[in-house]
């Protein structure tokens, strides 16, 4: 997993080229530049072939917020990887895995 957070409007070339790197569409990479060009956004994008998900948690208004997004982002992690693996959501290994994604961004973060 790559994570960029605190991604600002002059960051956004830097996004462009991790999309792409990770061979995502035009209408994906334009569809994240716009969602992290104001506040509270993020994208989370997973290619299945390739195993991986780029984490983008944009610029914040609130501490409450950024946690907010971070939170989204595990969800949609979670979602991608149970996908792959056939895991129903809903279930405790499920819910074991998201905690798992959580804590390894939670540690990142405060790194």
């Amino acid at each position: 997993m790559t994570v960029c957070y605190d991604v600002k409007p002059e960051d956004l070339t830097t996004v462009a080229y991790l999309m792409g790197r990770m061979g995502a569409s035009e209408q994906n990479t334009t569809e994240a530049l716009e969602n992290l060009s104001g506040f509270n956004g993020g994208v989370t994008y997973t290619p299945f072939e390739r195993r991986e998900s780029l984490v983008l948690i944009g610029r914040a208004d609130s501490p409450v917020q950024f946690f907010n997004t971070v939170i989204h982002e595990v969800d949609h992690v979670q979602d991608h990887v149970c996908k792959y693996y056939g895991c129903r959501l809903g279930t405790e290994e499920a819910a074991y895995l998201q905690g798992y994604i959580g804590g390894r961004l939670f540690a990142f973060l405060i790194g």
